[in-house]
């Protein structure tokens, strides 16, 4: 997440359009890409859309990263060879070629299923922090997948909830203390126009420090 596929924060990239955020999806196109990535994908997405080039992320839409994930996924698995998915994709482009269709109800079933049910995350099992504790983010510069956004590194939060146990990424027999941490909005961008806010993140234990500790 220290590349282009983590612009949290960031200015220079327009206003946040908000106007139909509760709807889930416009096109039905775009769940089917979601679940077809999520099953191809080995239980994590992330790996695979940091792996798409940085122009071609900027331009695509949110489902597009997420077929473009799965291309990626198939290919580098050789689950589906590079070169029979071109033909593929050279086929569907032709304007007189019907879309192949296979209906699979016990697949179907399986995976509405999985995409409507919620997974609740385990209870922490030895937490070191505690409500109300302040933190600070650890600095890190890194090339391994993390789920630490760049605008909280080195900021000063409070532990505001602690939510449980996590795999963290890129490790999948690896656990971690997940925490809820509430940082103040000038703390990270300085003042505005607007009014300050809180901005509550979710973060593994291993990003935080204690500022006693610290100091």
């Amino acid at each position: 997440m220290d590349g282009v596929h983590d612009l949290g924060g960031l200015q220079g990239f327009g206003p946040v359009v908000t106007e139909d955020g509760e709807l889930t999806h416009h096109d039905t196109w775009e769940l089917r890409v979601q679940a077809i990535a999520m099953t191809v994908g080995g239980g994590t997405v992330r790996p695979w859309i940091e792996r798409i080039e940085p122009s071609r992320y900027l331009a695509a839409s949110y489902y597009e990263r997420w077929l473009l994930a799965a291309e990626h996924a198939v290919t580098e698995r050789n689950v589906v060879p590079a070169d029979e998915l071109a033909r593929r994709r050279d086929v569907l482009a032709g304007a007189d070629q019907p879309l192949p269709r296979h209906d699979d109800v016990v697949l179907r079933a399986s995976m509405d299923t999985f995409m409507t049910s919620v997974h609740p995350m385990p209870p922490a099992t030895d937490p070191r922090l505690n409500v109300g504790d302040v933190v600070r983010v650890v600095r890190m510069r890194t090339t391994a997948q993390n789920r630490c956004p760049r605008y909280v590194r080195g900021a000063i939060g409070r532990i505001e909830s602690v939510c449980g146990d996590d795999r963290v990424p890129g490790a999948r027999d690896l656990t971690d203390v997940v925490y809820t941490v509430e940082f103040h909005s000038a703390d990270l961008w300085g003042a505005g126009t607007e009014p300050p806010f809180s901005v509550l993140v979710d973060l593994f234990e291993d990003y935080l420090e204690l500022v006693e500790e610290a100091a």
